[in-house]
């Protein structure tokens, strides 16, 4: 009788256990990327354009010019800039994930005619959701690259 054992690294059983945790990691990553680096991008002058804001009245935009010259779309005083890009509580599973960030009371209070203010502050364009479709992939893939799992059969 021949007696054998089978080695096998990196198999596909510690992948799976490792997935769903991977994901969620990548998933929270990828939200706290977001905040940090496109969230203030919605607070420039080009960012009317690039997101298609719904138009403010021609009264309301000489106001702001006349006031506050130098602020950008979403902003007049800066509050909102200031406590929506301070700091964001991520929460969610390996399907989905989301962020919630404190903002100033009006800037969810939309009357009839209003801009949406929190549609506009999370559009996103469709290349930055491919970005962001690329870069957890690419993060998942290299971390499952990494596991290490051996299975021993005899």
């Amino acid at each position: 009788m021949i007696r054998g054992v089978v080695v096998i690294e990196g198999s596909p059983k510690g992948m799976v256990k490792e997935f769903r945790q991977l994901v969620k990691a990548g998933l929270f990553w990828l939200i706290r990327n977001w905040h940090r680096e496109t969230l203030p991008g919605h607070f420039k002058k080009e960012a009317e354009r690039k997101y298609k804001y719904m138009g403010r009245t021609p009264k309301y935009s000489r106001y702001k010019a006349k006031r506050r010259p130098m602020a950008g779309p979403l902003e007049f005083s800066g509050r909102s800039k200031r406590e929506l890009t301070r700091k964001i509580r991520v929460s969610g599973t390996a399907k989905k994930a989301s962020g919630a960030m404190t903002a100033p009371r009006y800037f969810w209070m939309t009357p009839a005619g209003h801009p949406n203010k929190p549609e506009e502050i999370t559009a996103v364009t469709k290349k930055e959701t491919l970005d962001m479709a690329k870069k957890l992939n690419e993060r998942v893939t290299k971390q499952l690259n990494q596991v290490r799992d051996r299975q021993v059969i005899r």
